[in-house]
């Protein structure tokens, strides 16, 4: 008995010890615990009762396309991300909002997110799951290929190039020959990478982000956290969620960076910053005031736009005040807010989040959390909306939206033999 209850203490001693100086196997454990949490909270999910992980409570009225302003929008074709029809799938829809075509990954609605995703002119799509890597499949669901990676959150185009742009991630562990490019941080850790694919499911290149961080002398924002000059929060980095190249189109209207240059979004970080690839050079670099940022943007304007969160961990953003578009000039570092709800239009997300400047000069803003896609002009007044509803109360997240131009596919029949 006298032995039993020794182990107890020291049992419990070490477990103390444990959380208070982060010993192993704390990250593990608190890893598993919060999966535990999830699993439970997501439990109608798991059981293919209902899409529980994808639902957030309904903050807009009515279903599909809510507005529609012909004369002020921009015509097109809106591809969609996310949960549609009991299934999690990217789906193109006209301005009305019918279907114009569906991609369905067929792998469980319990398992990851499609996030990141491009369509091709042929009607093929790119996209990524962090349960299965990067895969391209045709417009019929057939997988043309497969990158066994694991890849997250973000797929560019690269037009110049044929090629991809993909965040994606990988576990360095105690005794990784990398870890001499990053001192001082401890293992293991989540490694955030940016990585190019060509058309073909190649691997171009593969760049260490943190990494490119010290090669800069910009190690400071890795050791903001104030995890007594550690870096490892939940294992995890800088949270990349957006990597981005700048095109040959584009680049006149950015003197100081050269076709190719990518900009990345280290979210833990507040970060954005633009480098080139090739010589791992940093050309600009910027800390907030943007929280908890997505999707950073060329604009032809000259001008970096920026989904900017506001993450503030409330179902509305009551905190901090809600979700905004910003706009940041590099040469200047002049900031400007182009977007941002008001109390009969609330705009929030905690998470997700993607903008789109249209040739008419409206934005196309991807709410996550609030399963809805709109359009609205530089003053601000909404001329298109859908909404991704469930029932009364709730909305299915939405991940992204991106207009297209009808000619973009030249795609003769959506047609598809029955399965």
């Amino acid at each position: 008995m006298t032995f039993i209850l020794s182990l107890i203490l020291v049992a419990f001693g070490y477990g103390a010890l444990m959380v208070r100086f982060k010993l192993p196997p704390y990250y593990l454990a608190r890893k598993m615990g919060r999966e535990t949490v999830m699993a439970f909270i997501n439990r109608e999910s798991h059981l293919g009762l209902e899409p529980s992980r994808w639902l957030r409570p309904a903050h807009h009225s009515g279903t599909g396309v809510t507005a529609y302003d012909r004369r002020k929008m921009q015509p097109g074709l809106t591809f969609l991300t996310g949960f549609f029809d009991n299934a999690v799938a990217m789906q193109l829809i006209d301005e009305d909002g019918a279907v114009v075509h569906r991609w369905i990954d067929t792998r469980s609605w319990n398992t990851a997110e499609i996030h990141g995703a491009v369509p091709l002119p042929d009607g093929s799509v790119i996209f990524e799951r962090p349960d299965a890597g990067l895969r391209r499949m045709d417009k019929c669901g057939n997988v043309v290929w497969t990158v066994d990676h694991s890849t997250h959150h973000s797929v560019h185009l690269s037009p110049d190039d044929n090629s991809v742009w993909v965040s994606a991630r990988r576990v360095l562990k105690a005794g990784d020959p990398r870890l001499k490019q990053l001192p001082g941080i401890r293992p293991p850790f989540t490694e955030d990478l940016a990585l190019q694919v060509n058309l073909d499911g190649e691997v171009l290149r593969e760049i260490s982000l943190a990494a490119i961080l010290f090669e800069n002398g910009q190690e400071a924002a890795l050791f903001a956290n104030g995890d007594d000059a550690i870096v490892n929060r939940d294992n995890e980095i800088t949270h990349l969620n957006d990597v981005e190249p700048l095109s040959s189109s584009m680049a006149e209207a950015f003197p100081m960076f050269t076709p190719g240059d990518l900009i990345v979004s280290l979210r833990n970080l507040n970060l954005l910053t633009v480098f080139d690839p090739k010589t791992r050079q940093v050309k600009w670099l910027r800390v907030g005031p943007w929280v908890r940022q997505h999707d950073p943007d060329f604009d032809e304007g000259g001008r970096i736009l920026v989904f900017n969160n506001r993450k503030d961990d409330t179902p509305t953003g009551r905190i901090l005040g809600g979700s905004t578009i910003m706009a940041v000039d590099p040469v200047t570092d002049e900031v400007a807010t182009l977007y941002r709800g008001t109390q009969e239009m609330p705009f929030f997300t905690n998470v997700l989040g993607k903008q789109q400047k249209l040739a008419n000069g409206n934005l196309l803003i991807s709410s996550g959390e609030e399963g809805r896609v709109f359009e609205v002009t530089p003053d601000g007044e909404v001329v298109w909306e859908f909404v991704n509803r469930y029932d009364d109360e709730r909305v299915l997240m939405t991940h992204e939206g991106t207009r297209y131009t009808r000619d973009y596919f030249d795609v003769e029949s959506w047609d598809c033999p029955a399965r």
